[in-house]
């Protein structure tokens, strides 16, 4: 080069700068699809764990409704059965029993209370296969009740809770007359001619009588009072002491998914 002239640049002088300049380009570029791609990578496993939630969550459900009708048929079903076989009992009682030689006034309690308990576990029997049909019709899958979507509980409670009450409350009536009416039988079913003399056939009718008070007596003084309240009333309890449980659960679900 001539004196006084810049010096004139070369291939070189431009090769290293560049070469610098892609490098730290293609670094940067790395560094950003790196971010971009664990953010992604986190988010879809957040989207399948929040699918996997609602599966786990209408499972549950199903599996809690279907368990729910189980139960509810269960109880239908031996409400029915006990009120049939009551029923029957006291209509073989009325047919078969000998009315010839018996006192008018007698005959006629026996006859109006083994009426009203044919009627009362007939009626029982009757609401209770009802709803037991109806019940079996819910589909736990879907959850369609007249074309809008209800949980079994609001089924439950708006369809079916009186007829089961309804059906209850008939069941204990009748099987209270059931009672009074063991107590009538032995003056309509054993005769004075049978028994020899007038003290045998006083002293066995009244000892029915007497059994058939004191097995009345427990009834309404201990089985009923004890297991008549959690009968009607302790699953709604239950429910809405979970019903806050299970709004926080939903509501922590939400905001896990926002």
């Amino acid at each position: 080069a001539e004196r006084g002239l810049p010096k004139r640049s070369t291939d070189e002088d431009y090769r290293v700068p560049l070469l610098r300049l892609r490098t730290n380009r293609i670094t940067n570029t790395n560094m950003d699809l790196s971010i971009f791609t664990d953010a992604g990578w986190q988010q879809t496993c957040r989207d399948q764990d929040l699918k996997q939630r609602d599966l786990e969550n209408n499972r549950r459900r199903i599996d809690d409704a279907r368990r729910s009708v189980g139960v509810k048929a269960e109880q239908l079903n031996s409400l029915s059965t006990q009120s049939a076989l009551i029923a029957g009992f006291s209509m073989v009682v009325l047919v078969e029993s000998d009315k010839t030689s018996t006192n008018k006034v007698l005959l006629i309690l026996f006859g109006i209370t083994t009426a009203s308990v044919v009627g009362l576990m007939l009626t029982c029997m009757l609401t209770s296969t009802f709803v037991h049909v109806g019940i079996s019709r819910y589909d736990a899958v879907n959850r369609r009740v007249g074309g809008k979507d209800m949980p079994f509980d609001t089924f439950w409670s708006s369809r079916c809770e009186e007829d089961w009450l309804f059906a209850f409350n008939f069941f204990v009536l009748g099987v209270s007359l059931f009672i009074i009416e063991l107590g009538l039988v032995g003056w309509i079913v054993f005769k004075k001619e049978d028994l020899g003399s007038i003290y045998n056939w006083i002293f066995i009718n009244t000892s029915i009588s007497i059994i058939a008070f004191l097995v009345l007596i427990t009834f309404l003084m201990y089985t009923y009072p004890k297991w008549s309240e959690w009968l009607r009333t302790a699953e709604v309890q239950d429910d809405q002491e979970q019903e806050p449980i299970r709004e926080e659960a939903m509501q922590s679900i939400r905001d896990e998914g926002q």
